[in-house]
């Protein structure tokens, strides 16, 4: 992600896994249990003659998919990619406070003009 887009106050630059599973919104991890359920019921529905190997293969699938889209929809969030008044409100930061934001380091040496691919 590029630092140089944020749009929206950041609560963390760099969200852990921990951070992001604490931020989850429950209408989203709720659409994805609710698309898990449907997929399987129609997996079920429409799988004969192997009815419980498709709605097992379609629920997993929506349910990997589902919890990769509220983790990545999260971290944005957390970020300041995307919309986060509530987030900020769950984790006690006022609005509009100053955040340092600590740019990273480019990988094109500018006095060279070429590739530095030392990290």
């Amino acid at each position: 992600m590029d630092i140089t887009k944020i749009t929206n106050q950041p609560i963390t630059v760099y969200p852990t896994y921990t951070d992001v599973l604490k931020n989850l919104r429950a209408e989203e991890v709720g659409a994805t249990l609710a698309w898990t359920a449907l997929s399987g019921v129609v997996g079920f529905a429409q799988g004969f003659p192997f009815r419980k190997d498709v709605a097992l293969c379609g629920a997993a699938f929506s349910l990997l998919m589902g919890g990769s889209i509220i983790s990545s929809r999260t971290y944005q969030r957390l970020g300041g990619y995307r919309e986060n008044s509530r987030e900020l409100k769950k984790n006690g930061i006022p609005e509009r406070r100053l955040v340092e934001i600590v740019r990273k380091r480019t990988l094109v040496n500018p006095a060279r003009q070429e590739f530095d691919y030392r990290i």
